[in-house]
This record gives structure tokens, C-alpha cells and sequence, in this order.
């Protein structure tokens, strides 16, 4: 049990009171906290807490569905490993049958082809103060921001332009890593919500930095309906932390990069 004097002094915020609580709480779906444990007594927080005792249940919920969701995505990828084609173009022994086909679709990106030059690859790499050990590159003519090399990331410029930064900080390393999916499937918006999350979490509280656990109690992974790229949406509109976002970002999806490191 967290004791009530740490998230006193921690998590002064409400919504980042609960993301601590839901991350301390794990997925239990049993157990509801005595909220007597965590404010002062006669507190008219309480009351308040009691009433957003939903958006916890919510979040939970959700967590746990994202799990299933983690473990069914590995075993469709265990099954496409172990499953191959002769030289025929037939089934060899020992394939998986698959009781009902599934929809092939291509990724946006491949719709995309890059419209950044040398030069302003070079104002980009100086205006957002890349070190000289980081290289990077444009792609190739045929090159799409799904294909690179091993050792090498595909970054969208609007992600620097979103407060995104080299070195990536360890906790979007862990975050992209949570969900999955590489820097260049998270959209422009979601880029400012997790940059901005960071901010406002270490402006509210003494800690060096929120958790992982704690920014998925707020916000969940949406597939966009432009594929293979994802959104990070709250559980509801009302409850959002970061607003007034940009409705749009034209041109960003032809302004990516290659960016490795120079060992």
C-alpha cells in the first residue's frame, strides 16, 4: 500500500494522483482502496476522489484489455514464424492452419515518398541540435519510411517539432517499447501529449519522472484510421490533460529521415 504521505507530497494532481494509484493497484479488478488512506482526514478531497473513482475503474479495464490484446498480437506473430511456404508456393509440413483469413493491408507510408533535400536535413539536424556522433540520412528514391537498415530509426520531422529530442529520453524509449511500435507510427499530436505529460508531471510533483503505468492510466493507444500509425487518446474528452492540440500538420507524413548512430 502506498502510504498516504507520499502521495500527498507526490501526486498533488488529481489525474496524476489516480495515474500513480491505478499503476500501484496493477489490474485488479477486486480491490477498490479506502480513499481514507491516501488524503487527510475531513478533506473535501475525498468527496472529489470519490467521484472520479470511474476513471480508475476505466483505465483498468482498458489495461487489462491491452494486455490480451499485447498476448494475442504475439501469438499471431509466433504463428506467422513458424509458419512457411515450399517452393511451390504451397503450405510445407508442420504449418498452422488458419481458420479464417485475415485482411492484408498495406502501411500508409508506403503512399509516401519523401520531399525533404539535403539542405534542409542540414537545418533540421542544427536547428534541434543533434550530436555529432548521431547520423542521419535521406532515404533512397524507392526508400519509404517503413524501410531502413538494422541500426537505423525512421523519425518524421514534426516529431522535433512536437518537443521531441536526441538522445530519446529512457521513458519514451520504455512507452514505445510498452505499446510495441517504433517512433514513426506515433502521430504528431501524440508527440505533444507525451512531451507535454512529462513536462506537467515533473512541473506537479518532486519526482524525476512519471511512469509508464502511469501515462497508460491516462491515456490509451488508438489505431488511426491511417494505418500502422497510432494516436494517444484519453478515456474521455472531458478528463484530457493536454488540450488545445493542432487540428492539423500538412505535409508531415513526406518529411521523414533515417537517423542511427556513428560507432
Amino acid at each position: 500500500m502506498v502510504s498516504s504521505f507520499e502521495v500527498r507530497v507526490v501526486c498533488p494532481s488529481i489525474s496524476f494522483f489516480f495515474a500513480s494509484l491505478g499503476a500501484s493497484l496493477g489490474t485488479s479488478r477486486t480491490f477498490l482502496p479506502s480513499f481514507g488512506n491516501f488524503v487527510f482526514k475531513c478533506s473535501g478531497l475525498g468527496v472529489a476522489l470519490g467521484e472520479l473513482l470511474p476513471i480508475l475503474s476505466q483505465s483498468i479495464s482498458w489495461f487489462g484489455s491491452l494486455v490480451g490484446e499485447r498476448e494475442r498480437m504475439s501469438e499471431v506473430r509466433s504463428s506467422e514464424g513458424e509458419t512457411g511456404l515450399s517452393s511451390n508456393g504451397g503450405p510445407v509440413e508442420g504449418d498452422i492452419a488458419v481458420s479464417t483469413p485475415q485482411e492484408v493491408r498495406a502501411f500508409h507510408a508506403l503512399d509516401e515518398v519523401c520531399s525533404l533535400d539535403g539542405d534542409t536535413l542540414s537545418k533540421i539536424r542544427d536547428r534541434f541540435q543533434f550530436l555529432d556522433k548521431v547520423r542521419v540520412r535521406l532515404p533512397h528514391e524507392k526508400e519509404r519510411a517503413c524501410h531502413f537498415f538494422p541500426g537505423e530509426v525512421c523519425f518524421y520531422k514534426v516529431a522535433f517539432l512536437s518537443g521531441l529530442r536526441l538522445p530519446v529520453h529512457p521513458f519514451i524509449m520504455e512507452l514505445l517499447g510498452c505499446f510495441g511500435i517504433a517512433p514513426g507510427q506515433l502521430m504528431p499530436n501524440s508527440w505533444r501529449i507525451v512531451v507535454s505529460c512529462m513536462g506537467i508531471w515533473l512541473a506537479t510533483t518532486d519526482r524525476d519522472m512519471m511512469k509508464v503505468d502511469e501515462l497508460v492510466y491516462l491515456y490509451r493507444l488508438k489505431l488511426s484510421k491511417e494505418y500502422r500509425y497510432y494516436e494517444l487518446v484519453p478515456w474521455e474528452k472531458r478528463t484530457r490533460i493536454v488540450r488545445d492540440l493542432p487540428s492539423s500538420f500538412r505535409y508531415w507524413k513526406s518529411r521523414f529521415f533515417f537517423v542511427s548512430e556513428d560507432v
